[in-house]
């Protein structure tokens, strides 16, 4: 609560004649209830002079506090006055008063009274700031020494704040804990624990950030570490390990909502008003609630999808290697990179089945996802394709967690055998028999949309894919932008690759529009946007959209549609041109492997030329101070 904001300049009278105590704290009180905060004048000037009876507010070197809690005033408000020749005050040092400040605060309202008092004590006792306000000479001007002097003290309040958190960091006693990951692994996960991070330094937090990205686990949290801290913000869209944060405050939240509200996400976690998470609260709490089971569902699937992407990468560059290559020296990375193409839908079940039941639910969902992959069923041989492999996952998890249920009840003396026996037997046993039911029905969805795909006119697939094209530039890496990513994913396990071409075209737009806006009017952008067109540069051909996040969020209504116009076009073209992706990531460094590469950069460059133009006409121009710095 900074005193700015409470002082008006209205309520600032400079250079008053002298007069006695009791007529100075009259005018005051008159004065401030003329703004509205004082309900009833007379009983506030009886408890203001009440207050004064008991000690004198008159703190010494020409300064004086008066201040009381009233039923009489509605909100807090302070005056303040100058009386060059002085006021006789009963001061604590005898001197008259020249400099006074009156606080009127709601009755049961200590924590602001107090406050307010502290932080105006710590004001007045920087070296010359009174003398200064004796000198001002307009209201305007002694409101500008008290903002300069509240902007030393924050400054001087995150330095020590800072100091004390990098103390406590070095020590291994974090106020607050973090796990950040999404879905590929690769962006959000990393701009979120960056963005926590700074934060919490400007905040003078002690944090501790876990990033479960594509890389694996870093920085990982340990159990001194989670008993200790006040909160832990879980920001991810995908499945983490929950059970370590039984019995503590957690904040659930999206990935990208630690990227654009850290500070709150950060002073909710240090409050402790968390809720508390229990074992339960993942398996049974609100199940009647729809938008709950659907956001469970996402991060499950999302959990399978991060895990077959390094998968899909390796069958697609040995793949396509493989065909440059004479038969016979092509023939081993052909055949490595069929093994990767199996083990696809394998693990993908599998993974969607850690997530919802750990890892006795990866063993049955590798189980049943091969089921999948084999084309295993009651009638014989069939197809169910990604479509099998997504429902193994899930009936797996199902499955496991009622055998865990219903296994609660064996005797403590056997309990071990559990993960060994019970589990896995009755898991795959039950799981691995409905999948051979649910295979039949899964073929002819799986066939359908395949086969769908292939009969769809050119026109209509091309308007497919600048749907997804403008998916991918709505939220750059939320969870549209992740839905139309994962449709290109599951289409490229069924070697259909036009798609995932158009998408990642589409996802690299965005990026490189704003780096090539700001070279074409710079003056449109922030100094830190200017700074950041390198980078933004260097992401966008590393297929990265997340990078222009911070234009996006700063003019949504300009950009987003910018984005999504170009985005759109380059999925397009880049159907209509017959150019494919057999790899699911890697920007500009596969195109050597794409079909028709150089249509694709065609596409792309377009896309981003169209993006980048209405960048320019929909963004206003900035004020000169927000560009002079960086030109």
């Amino acid at each position: 609560m900074q005193i700015t904001e409470l002082l008006k300049k209205e309520n600032v009278h400079l250079n008053l004649a002298p007069m006695e105590k009791q007529g100075l704290l009259t005018e005051m009180t008159q004065d401030l209830a003329k703004s509205g905060a004082v309900v009833d004048q007379e009983v506030c000037l009886a408890e203001v002079l009440a207050r004064e009876a008991q000690c004198t507010t008159g703190v010494g070197d020409g300064i004086a506090i008066p201040h009381c809690k009233s039923d009489a005033v509605n909100h807090t408000v302070v005056g303040a006055v100058t009386v060059p020749d002085g006021v006789e005050y009963d001061a604590l040092d005898g001197k008259p008063v020249r400099l006074v400040f009156m606080i009127l605060t709601p009755a049961g309202t200590d924590d602001d009274h107090v406050r307010v008092l502290a932080r105006l004590s710590r004001l007045l006792l920087m070296p010359d700031l009174a003398e200064r306000l004796c000198a001002a000479t307009d209201a305007d001007a002694f409101l500008q020494i008290i903002r300069e002097g509240e902007e030393i003290l924050m400054e001087e309040g995150k330095r020590l704040a800072r100091r004390k958190a990098e103390e406590a960091a070095a020590a291994g006693e974090y106020t607050v804990l973090a796990v950040t990951a999404c879905p590929t692994g690769i962006a959000h996960t990393y701009m979120a624990a960056q963005a926590l991070e700074q934060t919490a330094r400007n905040l003078g937090i002690a944090l501790k950030v876990e990033t479960n990205g594509a890389a694996g686990i870093h920085n990982t949290l340990n159990r001194r570490e989670i008993a200790s801290c006040k909160g832990i913000v879980v920001a991810a869209d995908r499945a983490v390990d929950m059970d370590r944060f039984a019995g503590r405050p957690v904040i659930c939240v999206p990935v990208s909502k630690a990227i654009t509200d850290a500070e709150e996400l950060l002073r909710q976690a240090e409050s402790g008003n968390a809720p508390i998470y229990t074992l339960e609260t993942d398996t049974d709490a609100d199940t009647a609630n729809v938008e709950s089971w659907l956001k469970r569902l996402y991060r499950h699937l999302m959990s399978g999808i991060s895990k077959i992407l390094p998968l899909l990468m390796a069958a697609g560059v040995l793949g396509t290697l493989a065909n440059f290559l004479p038969e016979a020296a092509g023939l081993p990375l052909y055949q490595l990179g069929m093994a990767a193409n199996t083990m696809v839908l394998i693990v993908l079940s599998g993974y969607i089945a850690k997530a919802m039941a750990g890892e006795t639910g990866l063993t049955v969902g590798l189980a049943t996802g091969a089921l999948s992959q084999m084309g295993a069923s009651l009638l014989g041989w069939c197809m169910p394709g990604f479509v099998g492999s997504i429902l193994a996952g899930f009936i797996s998890g199902g499955v496991t967690r009622l055998v865990r249920r219903w296994c609660r009840k064996i005797p403590r003396s056997i309990a071990s055998l559990k993960p060994m026996l019970p589990y896995p037997v009755l898991g795959i046993g039950i799981a691995g028999f409905l999948m051979l039911v649910l295979n039949i029905p899964a073929t002819f969805v799986y066939g359908a949309l395949y086969n769908g795909w292939q009969m769809l006119p050119v026109w209509a697939v091309c308007l497919l894919s600048m749907v997804l094209g403008s998916m991918m530039a709505a939220d750059l890496g939320g969870p549209i932008n992740k839905i139309a990513y994962m449709t290109a994913v599951l289409m490229l396990t069924a070697q259909q690759m036009d798609l995932m071409a158009a998408v990642i075209a589409a996802g690299m737009v965005p990026p490189l529009a704003m780096s090539l806006a700001i070279r074409m009017a710079p003056k449109r952008f922030t100094e830190q946007e200017r700074l950041s067109a390198r980078t933004n540069l260097l992401m966008g051909l590393c297929f990265i959209s997340e990078a222009a996040l911070p234009l996006a969020n700063r003019a949504p209504r300009a950009v987003r549609p910018s984005f999504m116009v170009g985005a759109a076009l380059a999925a397009g073209l880049s159907i209509l041109w017959g150019c494919g992706s057999p790899v699911p990531h890697g920007g500009i460094f596969v195109v050597p492997l794409m079909q028709r590469p150089f249509a694709w950069l065609g596409a792309l460059a377009l896309g981003t030329i169209v993006s980048a133009l209405m960048l320019v006409l929909c963004l206003k121009q900035l004020p000169e101070q927000n560009t002079e710095k960086a030109e």
